[in-house]
């Protein structure tokens, strides 16, 4: 998300050039989405190079998020808030682990919904705000998640935003005020890629949309938690990804 959005800063209105993911941070979770990644980033980074000299790359033109606060504007890919920000809070409590801390959190988190888990309760439990969506207020003042993003995989198969990408100018949102039980439910769904079950549950793509927190609220953007006290998230522009064939 930084780099992202310090290049579009640096290039201005001039055209980008294509760009290239390589592994980093805890799961790397945009490259793999993307294309054949290897673990060492300076392997990666070889191979990239070698094929470039070749004209071998698969260069594909890939959607972003603009992501407007009150600090300004970053462009990223996975926007989430809700479950998602309370999610990542607990995990770089821990230190951040990676895919088998982030595995084991998820399956206590599973499992606690059922029985009342401490860290179901925390993650899951629905947060106050207000959601408009193209202009139009949403009629639910609190939301388990709510959750934009230009990848359909969020790690760990994780596929709630199966409409991902469907149109690059109009970002997949998917917002719900699922309860704690249901939430534990749906998980079999969102590995298969299936709209969550809930009547007023938010599962199409939009302009726009706006979340007010009523007061500074978490969110996450690509990994980083980050502070607000209103975002807007719309489509950012295009990239040009190379990846390797």
């Amino acid at each position: 998300m930084a780099g992202t959005t310090r290049l579009l800063e640096a290039f201005g209105n001039r055209p980008l050039p294509p760009v290239a993911f390589a592994s980093g941070g805890n799961s790397c979770t945009v490259a793999r989405n993307w294309g054949r990644l290897h673990s060492d980033p300076r392997r990666h980074l070889t191979e990239l190079l070698a094929h470039a000299r070749t004209d071998a790359l698969r260069i594909v033109r890939r959607p972003t998020l603009h992501v407007h606060a009150n600090d300004g504007t970053r462009t990223g890919f996975i926007f989430g808030t809700g479950l998602v920000a309370s999610f990542f809070e607990a995990f770089y409590e821990k230190g951040g682990g990676g895919y088998a801390e982030a595995s084991r959190m998820i399956a206590r988190i599973v499992a606690g919904s059922f029985v009342g888990g401490s860290l179901a309760r925390r993650v899951l439990s629905p947060m106050p705000c207000a959601l408009r969506i193209d202009g139009r207020l949403h009629p639910s003042d609190a939301f388990t998640l709510i959750v934009s993003s230009v990848v359909r995989n969020l790690g760990l198969r994780l596929h709630v935003t199966h409409r991902a990408a469907e149109d690059p100018m109009r970002p997949h949102l998917v917002a719900s005020s699922l309860g704690i039980v249901d939430c534990g439910l749906q998980y079999g769904r969102v590995l298969r890629g299936r709209p969550l079950l809930h009547p007023r549950t938010v599962d199409q793509v939009v302009s726009h949309f706006e979340v007010d927190f009523l007061r500074m609220g978490s969110y996450v953007l690509d990994g980083d938690l980050l502070s607000a006290r209103r975002v807007v998230v719309e489509a950012g522009p295009g990239l040009r990804v190379a990846s390797l064939p």
